[in-house]
């Protein structure tokens, strides 16, 4: 009896020996999807940009849960636009499974970094087509898709708001991230040329130069300012609110955030809308699909946020005209 009972406990060794491996692999946890991001822009605990708020938020309304059912690595650049290459290699070397990048830089230094990894990029400032990035907005081609606001009129718009908001104003300070490239500058200047208007451009290299441009452009008798569209000037935007109102500059944005910071007026797409998409495209990479077979999309609704306290305080007085065509009045 002895001798039995030993022969099957060697036995159940046994077979439990040459199933530990597999039962073993089997309890292994899945690897949870990466998602690589890469902001020009500044780290917590400055705001978050409006592109990474809503990939945050747009993720958790599909039901990931950072940490748990998806992994998010961010990398900043903090607005040194010389950082971004190395940024993005380091996020490659972490296999990420997509890569989303915020803006023209961080799109152009993802790409060279990228190879095959797959990107959802957003950029408010270049012609994706013209440039050769995509092949066309309908199937993109390659490893790209993602949000393109490449609406050239748009700057001849907001120049136009700000002249009929501050009639006879005839010199206008520009501020505009370098790192964008020159798509926005360039319409806007051809703007200005048909209204007879000077522009001063203030190149924003980086952040920390923020105060001492506006100062040039109070210093330039600048009449008015135009923030062209940027991660880092949107991250900036409660600081220039707060320095515009101080000397009395009338200012316009496309971000929301500049009149709900204390700044006049802002007119552009519906920003959490529009970046909204940004988590819905991810999560179709992440499902399979080839980036470069999902559609580019572009923004279909725009807002025109006017502060009536800031205009008030200005000495502006708000034509009906634009009050009208304002979608939200703070007051």
């Amino acid at each position: 009896m002895n001798n039995l009972l030993s022969r099957r406990k060697a036995i159940v060794t046994l077979c439990a020996g040459a199933l530990s491996p597999f039962l073993a692999h089997s309890q292994q946890p899945s690897k949870i999807p990466l998602i690589g991001v890469l902001h020009p822009g500044l780290p917590p605990p400055a705001p978050p940009s409006y592109a990474v708020a809503a990939l945050q938020k747009g993720l958790r309304d599909l039901g990931y849960v950072e940490g748990k059912t998806i992994a998010v690595e961010y990398r900043y650049a903090g607005g040194k636009s010389e950082a971004l290459p190395s940024l993005a290699s380091e996020l490659v070397r972490l296999k990420p499974d997509v890569l989303v990048a915020i803006g023209t830089a961080p799109t152009g230094a993802a790409r060279a970094a990228a190879g095959n990894i797959p990107m959802v990029v957003t950029d408010t400032q270049t012609d994706p087509v013209a440039s050769g990035l995509i092949a066309s907005f309908a199937k993109p081609g390659g490893t790209i898709t993602g949000l393109f606001l490449e609406l050239g009129g748009l700057m001849g718009k907001m120049l136009e708001i700000l002249t009929q908001t501050a009639p006879g104003i005839r010199r206008v300070a520009v501020l505009w991230d370098s790192s964008t490239g020159p798509f926005r500058r360039d319409t806007l200047m051809e703007a200005a040329t048909k209204l007879s208007i000077t522009l001063d451009v203030l190149e924003l290299k980086q952040a920390s130069q923020l105060g001492a441009l506006l100062e040039e452009a109070v210093g330039r008798k600048a009449q008015a300012l135009i923030q062209l569209p940027s991660p880092i000037i949107s991250q900036l935007a409660p600081a220039i609110a707060k320095f515009t109102l101080a000397n009395r500059l009338p200012s316009i944005s496309i971000f929301a955030l500049f009149p709900e910071s204390g700044g006049l007026m802002s007119y552009g797409p519906d920003l959490p809308v529009y970046f909204g998409r940004i988590a819905p495209l991810v999560q179709q990479v992440l499902k399979g699909a080839k980036a470069g077979d999902i559609p580019i999309e572009r923004p279909t609704k725009f807002e025109m946020v006017v502060n009536l306290k800031t205009a008030k305080a200005l000495g502006v007085k708000m034509p009906n005209a634009i009050l009208l065509q304002a979608t939200r009045i703070i007051e």
